[in-house]
């Protein structure tokens, strides 16, 4: 027969949490943390998941796809690829079928090697290229190409490299100008050669009719927009289903812009605000159903923009829903936007209300994190958490919110009771001991947040008598209550037994049995760190033995129930 049980649930609410004081990269949140989750990493680009922690990554001057599941970086590439990694070229951009895994696909952007090794400056790359490898028995095989542009003999930088897919499960691409000077970098010329473009593709490299310019013909047909001097960072609005990117501009003005379809960004005519330019959108090259839009938001002095990510979960608090953040290279920020109610603009106030960064001094409302190290990537994983990789600490990292490791340690119940038919009710305090095991301070601010982590259950191993009521005693000394770490707090349980409603004819017992513990999914915070010694008691080896580290025993109370 099952036990039956009575449950009193009280709340420690967590206020007031600050954060651990430790080198590397911060936040501005006191309720987030930033984790390593893998270091001392070979140049990492940008990664995508397969699953639940389970992510690869690339390392762009090796060519090599690495593999990192529960947390481990797995000893052996999924996939070494032969790279030309002189200057920005290299294994740049990778990207997972939407469908994956049904559609077992991972999408790859990099920088052909001309002689089957991986190679430098001292070498030219023939090309650059998109290609769609299988993923079969945990290692990409079957390689075929998607996309293939030209590698302007000579130029280093501006080759792009980011891949998105679209919620059209379509595969956006960006590539950077590699200095030329023709349509697509709006300097009439009267040729189109696939540099400073998005393309979109279907997943099988074929071209979606619906694409902006698909009636134009030729190269045209597979561009989505133009304009671009170089990107590091695409990602999709949650909400309105827009892309958005970044753009890095030559010596000021780098972008964050709304790309609609047939976006024209402006380069070389125009880098940030067309206000500010001395170029003019009123000489840009025009194609059929194009479009310029001045950029959601500029940094006068440039930073190097790279990664974004909509925040689609509330996973680090209800706070950040859809909101968006961006990852720069040269200082390591970390930047956060809010979007307005119609989600074409970020919302900005105050000397930001130009939308433009007039120096550092006006960043401060937008930081959100520092101390990457020069941020290459930034995604949103499927456990809704922010990733971000980080090409100069050689480290990807996780920002979760605060670690909280609060434990019952100890549970002391009354070993016997006597209940008779003059006496058929007695209250007997039942004392809990909690420990702050964690790295943060936790504050208990008052009685009202005493709801749901701790839990005390009493169950019924046998008899005739109602279950006990409990009720909490408050501690004497009051509220707010401060547990720093390692230290412990003791709460007091008031439990009542009561047969008045049993006759109490003849004599009997009956056990009951104590377990308390503390429950951090009341919270929304995740596991804690530690859970199996969160329980108390954890094994059943005798009786009023009360638990603690050195192992758990039942702890039982028995009352003995007789007529008088």
């Amino acid at each position: 027969m099952k036990p039956s049980r009575t449950l009193l649930s009280l709340t420690v609410l967590l206020a007031g949490v600050l954060p651990a004081v430790a080198a590397g990269p911060t936040v501005t949140d006191p309720n987030l943390v930033v984790t390593p989750i893998v270091t001392g990493l070979n140049a990492p680009t940008t990664m995508t998941f397969l699953g639940t922690n389970d992510f690869l990554f690339v390392e762009k001057n090796t060519g090599r796809v690495r593999r990192v599941l529960d947390g481990a970086l797995q000893p052996d590439p999924v996939l070494d690829l032969a790279v030309n990694n002189c200057a920005e070229r290299g294994l740049v951009g990778i990207a997972v079928h939407p469908q994956f895994p049904s559609e077992p696909y991972v999408y790859l952007f990099h920088a052909l090697s001309p002689n089957g090794t991986d190679t430098g400056c001292a070498n030219d790359s023939p090309a650059n290229r998109i290609s769609r490898f299988e993923w079969v028995s945990n290692t990409l095989t079957n390689p075929l190409t998607i996309f293939e542009f030209p590698s302007y003999p000579g130029v280093l930088y501006h080759h792009g490299g980011v891949l998105a897919f679209g919620p059209d499960d379509k595969l956006y691409a960006v590539t950077g100008d590699q200095s030329q000077f023709c349509d697509l970098q709006n300097i009439a010329c009267g040729g189109y050669d696939d540099t400073s473009v998005i393309v979109r593709l279907n997943d099988d490299g074929s071209v979606p009719a619906d694409n902006p310019f698909y009636d134009e013909g030729g190269p045209l047909i597979r561009y989505y927009a133009y304009g671009i001097r170089n990107s590091f960072g695409m990602a999709f609005d949650p909400v309105s289903d827009t892309l958005w990117n970044t753009e890095n501009g030559p010596d000021v003005y780098d972008e964050v812009n709304r790309v609609r379809p047939g976006f024209n960004s402006g380069w070389r005519e125009l880098m940030g605000p067309d206000s500010r330019s001395a170029g003019s959108s009123n000489s840009l090259v025009v194609l059929p159903g194009s479009h310029y839009a001045d950029p959601a938001f500029s940094w006068r002095d440039t930073v190097a923009p790279t990664g974004l990510a909509f925040l689609n979960s509330t996973a680090l608090g209800a706070a950040y829903l859809n909101q968006l953040f961006v990852g720069e290279f040269n200082t390591g920020n970390l930047y956060r936007f809010e979007l307005n109610g119609p989600r074409d603009a970020l919302l900005l106030s105050g000397s930001l209300a130009d939308r433009v960064a007039d120096g550092s001094s006006e960043l401060a409302p937008v930081v959100f994190g520092t101390g990457f190290g020069g941020i290459s990537d930034v995604k949103v994983g499927p456990d809704g958490k922010l990733y971000v990789v980080a090409i100069r600490n050689s480290a990807i990292y996780v920002i979760d919110r605060v670690g909280r490791d609060l434990a019952v340690v100890s549970l002391k119940a009354p070993k016997k009771i006597s209940l008779t038919s003059k006496r058929p009710a007695r209250t007997k305090p039942v004392k809990i001991v909690i420990q702050n095991r964690g790295p943060e301070t936790v504050t208990i601010v008052d009685a009202g947040m005493l709801e749901n982590v701790l839990q005390l259950t009493i169950e019924s191993l046998g008899g005739s008598c109602p279950l006990p009521a409990a009720a909490l005693v408050l501690p004497k000394k009051g509220f707010p209550i401060t547990l720093k770490p390692k230290k412990k707090l003791n709460i007091a349980v008031q439990v009542t037994f009561d047969c008045a409603n049993d006759n109490l004819t003849g004599a009997g017992r009956e056990d009951f049995r104590y377990t308390a513990s503390v429950d951090y999914s009341a919270l929304g915070t995740g596991a804690d760190e530690v859970p199996a010694n969160d329980d108390c008691p954890r094994a059943p080896s005798g009786r009023d033995k009360g638990c603690g580290g050195k192992g758990g025993a039942d702890v039982l109370t028995d009352v003995a129930v007789r007529s008088n």
